[in-house]
């Protein structure tokens, strides 16, 4: 509430689980990874860049919310264009 009554048009928040930045000197993200969902940085940032270049809202929103990879993998697979 505070962002969009500063001004902003909206506000989406991002809550990804356990993060894969691919990095082969973290092996123990490695481990975990192999064991638990994780999602990689690049499709994290591939949602966010859409979410950022997609159309403005028409009218006061109330902040958008993207909990779990499944549901951030799906904004990252959405073109902005269609």
């Amino acid at each position: 509430k505070a962002m969009t009554s500063a001004g902003f048009q909206r506000v989406t928040i991002f809550r990804p689980g356990m993060l894969d930045r691919n990095d082969p000197n973290r092996g123990m993200e490695r481990v975990f990874a192999s064991i638990l969902p994780s999602l990689k940085v690049s499709t994290l940032a591939k949602a966010m860049v859409n979410d950022a270049e997609s159309e403005p809202p028409t009218a006061k929103e109330e902040p958008l919310y993207f909990s779990g990879n499944d549901l951030i993998t799906k904004l990252a697979e959405h073109s902005g264009s269609e």
